[in-house]
């Protein structure tokens, strides 16, 4: 491995980010190092600047390609699986220990593992090493991020049990804790959505064919991880 290939994985190593926004800064720190050793070292010295940004380097010979939930960024479950893919390697070893070193084993090389998320509602780091022999590649790391908080809602107006001033159009309005899709329920049976987007939703909807008296409203947030809220229920009359 390269001086500059050391350095700069112990510069991120030891600076190893916990959300993803510290990940970006200290990854941009990491390049400033190896382009000073660049300097420092002179017209010999090599970097791969693409593999630096990404944080996965493939100068060891191994070309790595290591994603988490098939490079998906955010899951609401703890249960994982992990996908590899390398030329070469004999051994892997996966650990959600920023250091590279410990957390995990040494185990034969595998295409894939399925690994439960050890810290939840934040981003998991995982790092991995592959050995042949006595040639170690140098610490990959993918991420995701988990996310199980249950969204939630508000429905401001009209007020419940209240009669719609426009007996032909339902008009909602409410907030939502998250971005999240607020299904409503007429009835019982006709179905139709509404995006939370920046706190806020609103939805006009057409009750000319429905007959006078009472009506039932059910409510209900979604957010992009499938996370549910409870469904509430309304009463209004046309």
């Amino acid at each position: 491995m390269s001086k500059i290939g050391i350095l700069e994985n112990s510069s991120y190593l030891s600076k190893a980010p916990n959300r993803l926004g510290m990940f970006q800064y200290r990854q941009v720190a990491a390049s400033i190092v190896c382009f000073w050793l660049l300097a420092c070292d002179g017209p010999n010295a090599t970097i791969d600047a693409s593999a630096a940004n990404r944080g996965s380097h493939n100068d060891d010979g191994f070309q790595v390609s290591f994603k988490v939930n098939n490079g998906a960024s955010i899951t609401s479950e703890l249960l994982v699986a992990l996908q590899f893919s390398a030329v070469g390697a004999d051994e892997i070893y996966i650990s959600q220990e920023s250091t590279c070193n410990t957390g995990g084993t040494w185990e034969p090389y595998k295409v894939f593992k399925q690994w439960t998320l050890q810290k939840t509602n934040e981003v998991n780091f995982f790092y991995l090493k592959l050995r042949s022999g006595s040639h170690v590649s140098d610490c990959h790391f993918a991420s995701i991020e988990h996310d199980a908080t249950i969204p939630t809602f508000q429905l401001v107006s009209p007020a419940n049990n209240s009669t719609l001033v426009n007996p032909n159009l339902l008009s909602l309005a409410g907030t939502c804790s998250e971005d999240s899709v607020i299904t409503i329920v007429i009835n019982s049976v006709a179905t139709t959505t509404s995006s939370c987007t920046g706190g806020v939703w609103s939805k006009g909807i057409d009750m000319t064919l429905l007959v006078s008296g009472n009506f039932s409203v059910q409510i209900k947030a979604t957010d992009f991880v499938a996370n549910n809220s409870d469904v509430q229920n309304f009463t209004f009359t046309k």
